[in-house]
């Protein structure tokens, strides 16, 4: 997801054109492992990227998200995502990200920072 969005730096990626969202989809099925919460989550695609720069290596991310909990996969959901990711120079990693999904009466936190 990094490398992704590196390439946006200066708008040389088009969001409907990348991996952005498969990027997204595996990033947030990671993570959703390692949130705290009452049970694990997965995430089964993202949707209505919108990608901002606003900051020399900083994005700001809204989408909508399908997750769901591990233990029913057909309870699957559409939730919103808005979060922030600073790139390392390097492109190639993460300084910080904060995400955070509003799935049903949870906020689901991501955080590096």
């Amino acid at each position: 997801m990094a490398l992704a969005l590196s390439a946006a730096l200066n708008n040389q990626l088009s969001v409907e054109s990348s991996s952005l969202a498969s990027d997204l989809e595996w990033f947030f099925s990671w993570k959703l492992k390692a949130c705290y919460a009452p049970e694990y989550y997965w995430c089964d695609g993202v949707e209505d990227i919108e990608l901002k720069q606003v900051g020399k290596y900083e994005f700001q991310i809204t989408a909508m998200v399908w997750i769901g909990p591990e233990s029913n996969v057909n309870d699957i959901n559409k939730a919103n995502v808005i979060g922030n990711v600073v790139l390392k120079p390097t492109g190639k990693a993460f300084k910080s990200y904060q995400f955070i999904i509003s799935y049903r009466n949870d906020k689901l936190a991501l955080v590096k920072s």
